[in-house]
């Protein structure tokens, strides 16, 4: 190997910083339609300060160890 394909290798391990920002973008507009999902159900069946806690339950909770 020469030193010009080791330092593409040595590259290739690095994000590439258009793709991180679509992820983040994607990410973001995600979060949004949940949460406005949310908001969406309290609205429509005029929910109370408990049945929107409990509604959320399931945004919040997070199995991941």
């Amino acid at each position: 190997m020469n030193a010009q394909s080791d330092s593409l290798l040595a590259q290739a391990g690095r994000p590439i910083p258009a793709i991180a920002l679509d992820r983040r973008l994607v990410r973001a507009i995600v979060a949004t339609l949940v949460i406005g999902g949310y908001m969406a159900f309290g609205f429509a069946f005029g929910l109370g300060a408990e049945a929107y806690l409990l509604l959320g339950i399931p945004i919040t909770r997070s199995d991941r160890s």
